[in-house]
């Protein structure tokens, strides 16, 4: 059984999520919350082809799969030994300008129609 590894920016992500469920809820909502969240994230060691290949979704080469965890996207790959936590991002962020540079907002078209 593959055991579970942490980027940095995966642990920063956690961090940021448990402090902005802090600050806008309560400590006990937070700790409810993240518990639920690495209860599902260590799931992956049982069943590490629980997430969807990020590939098989949108136009981008990747190894990344993605679990979908409330309002949040928990981006791992498989590594030889272990299972790679590479971001844990929230619905509300532009993921694929985050991961691959990819921008899915439509720039510099506001103005299109008033030519």
């Amino acid at each position: 059984m593959k055991q579970i590894k942490y980027s940095p920016e995966a642990r920063r992500d956690l961090l940021f999520i448990k402090e902005y469920i802090k600050e806008e809820w309560s400590g006990a909502v937070a700790q409810k919350a993240m518990n639920y969240l690495m209860v599902q994230i260590r799931s992956l060691e049982k069943h590490p082809d629980l997430g969807v290949n990020i590939s098989g979704m949108f136009d981008v080469v990747s190894d990344y799969k993605y679990l979908v965890v409330k309002k949040n996207y928990v981006f791992y790959r498989l590594e030889d030994k272990y299972i790679k936590v590479i971001r844990v991002l929230s619905d509300r962020q532009d993921f694929m300008q985050i991961l691959f540079g990819v921008c899915t907002q439509s720039e510099g078209l506001e103005n299109y129609w008033e030519e």
